[in-house]
């Protein structure tokens, strides 16, 4: 009978539990659906109907879809895009998590390398890409074109060969991949009991043992949300083929974006929008269904909870010999230097000033001259706005879908989820036409809606990632003191959680202060433009997001939300 009444209460706890986390996570959900219903509505409708953008359509059904399942070009995307997918996620995870265990051990000036190593992140793609990346393959003096002329090839054009370009997209892509990687694997590392590794080792376990029976076990659930939020990334990524190859050669790099962009025409309001369109649901399909099958993986309960209930402090690293840590400092350096290259051009031209003092001053100038004041000051507001607003309310929602379990927090998940899915490039001209009719078109408070929308889903997402590493012993422990879930979060979690909200307000940053595609679609006059859209080459543009990086990096050093957990 006793037994009968105790788990009568501990379900009737669970259940007002659940109502608590419920409520956290309604605002952000009211909120996304708010900001993309009609946006992410329209796209479907569109993909029902055959006819340009300005024009009547007639309806004809899934007429669409059948055509683009008949198509060898679209197959084609679809393969390019998988492979593409495939190395952004893995091949940046594989890289990152790599990264991330060599930097917990003991390396000389571990925080300054995972810096610098966060630098491919922190650079404006625009930037990176643009300048970085097309100096590599194209510029006579670049080490790829020299090593090529090295090995006999007197007229390298490696971007015109189509696997070659294949190869260099999609090593870029890992290139953008990995800092995101390293960053949620070192938080990941940071939950991990060392006492497990003690054991091993006793037990006489080699490396690769660790590596495979505990380390991967215990990182799981934060590796499949990161591997989510990659898979995203990537497959809406559309400015990095089209700074490099365009979808070139032959179309051998157009992927399912640039595939759906070219069908629509867009910026001709062209005819083939409601193909555009249904590629862009197939995508979303494809994507949800292979993340549901990844995050009810991270609801199973796991190695990872377990052996992090026994002790949290995270792993810090096998000592080893001096010369041992000296082996390993000479390996992250000349990591750090190959995986740097593509960014000397950016920091030779608009850091260095082309290597003389006067431009350098130049660059400083030209980025506080008077036409571009107004444009940094909006970028920065931009950037403010959205991440206070994301912060507030992804903090709340993103703990809840992380602790929270029940059908209706799983009907919010799976809303959050699917509306961030659908690749933002195809919602601008539902997001258009909307501010159109409430009359917020070629406003600036219709680009800062539409980075709000393009944000919020992200970060609720990242920010649940963090959540997922942490354990919930004190959480339990302000509930039996009596504290409700509200308090606990506000009290416990997020104090403790410092390094996730900074790394989930960094990332909103980057994410609104480097975007150019909200203001170019959506905006008609200049009078609006943030820095990006305006003035992509503009000094302050690049280095702010450096500095602010470096500010901050004693959070990101600490090693993640657990590690802060330990200390209270």
């Amino acid at each position: 009978m006793e037994c009968r009444v105790s788990v009568q209460i501990a379900r009737r706890g669970a259940s007002r539990l659940n109502r608590t986390l419920l409520l956290l996570a309604v605002p952000c959900a009211v909120l996304v659906l708010v900001l993309n219903i009609y946006p992410l509505g329209s796209a479907v409708w569109e993909s029902l109907n055959h006819g340009d953008l300005i024009g009547a359509a007639p309806f004809v059904g899934l007429r669409n879809y059948a055509y683009l399942l008949t198509f060898s070009e679209f197959w084609r995307a679809v393969l390019f895009t998988a492979v593409y997918v495939a190395c952004g996620v893995f091949g940046g995870w594989a890289l990152g998590l790599a990264l991330a265990l060599l930097l917990r051990t003991r390396v000389p000036l571990a925080g300054v390398w995972r810096a610098l190593l966060m630098l491919p992140w922190i650079v404006p793609n625009i930037i990176s890409l643009g300048f970085g990346w097309n100096w590599l393959m194209n510029d006579k003096g670049s080490p790829v074109l020299l090593v090529l002329r090295a090995l006999g090839d007197t007229h390298p054009d490696v971007l015109a060969h189509p696997l070659f370009a294949q190869i260099v997209v999609c090593a870029c892509r890992v290139w953008q991949s990995y800092p995101f990687m390293l960053l949620m694997m070192s938080s990941a590392l940071a939950s991990v009991d060392g006492s497990a590794y003690e054991a091993a080792q006793v037990d006489g376990a080699g490396r690769w043992k660790i590596l495979t029976r505990i380390t991967l076990p215990m990182i799981s659930k934060t590796s499949y949300v990161a591997w989510i939020l990659m898979a995203i990334f990537c497959l809406n990524d559309f400015q990095s083929i089209a700074a490099l190859t365009g979808g070139d050669p032959q179309g051998a790099t157009r992927t399912l974006i640039l595939f759906a962009w070219e069908w629509g025409n867009f910026a001709h309001f062209g005819t083939g929008v409601g193909y555009a369109t249904a590629t862009g649901v197939l995508m979303t399909i494809v994507l949800v269904a292979v993340s549901v099958v990844l995050y009810r993986r991270t609801q199973r309960p796991g190695a990872d909870w377990a052996v992090a209930a026994d002790g949290v402090g995270g792993f810090t690293g096998l000592s080893g010999s001096a010369k041992g840590r000296w082996w390993r400092l000479l390996m992250i350096i000349v990591i750090t230097v190959i995986l740097l290259t593509p960014l000397k051009e950016v920091l030779y031209q608009f850091v260095l000033g082309g290597g003389s003092a006067a431009g350098f001053f130049a660059n400083i100038a030209a980025s506080f001259a008077a036409s571009t004041l107004p444009m940094l000051e909006r970028s920065l507001v931009l950037a403010s706005v959205t991440i206070v607003v994301c912060l507030i309310v992804a903090a709340p929602a993103g703990y809840a879908i992380a602790r929270g379990r029940g059908k209706l927090l799983g009907a919010i998940r799976a809303v959050i989820f699917t509306v961030q899915s659908f690749p933002v490039l195809l919602l601008l001209w539902p997001m258009f036409m909307m501010f159109y009719w409430i009359q917020l078109l070629d406003t600036f408070v219709s680009v800062q809606i539409g980075h709000i929308a393009m944000a919020l889903g992200f970060a609720t997402w990242m920010f649940s990632a963090f959540v997922q590493s942490l354990p919930t012993e004190l959480e339990e422990a302000a509930w039996t003191d009596g504290c409700s879930v509200v308090g606990a979060f506000f009290r416990v979690v997020l104090p403790s959680a410092v390094p996730a909200v900074i790394s989930t307000g960094l990332f909103v940053f980057l994410l609104s202060w480097g975007d150019w595609q909200i203001a170019g679609n959506i905006l008609i006059t200049n009078a609006n433009y943030p820095l990006a859209k305006g003035d992509p080459i503009s000094f302050v543009f690049i280095v702010l997001p450096v500095v602010l990086f470096f500010a901050l990096n004693r959070y990101f050093s600490l090693g993640g939300v657990a590690t802060s957990f330990s200390r209270r």
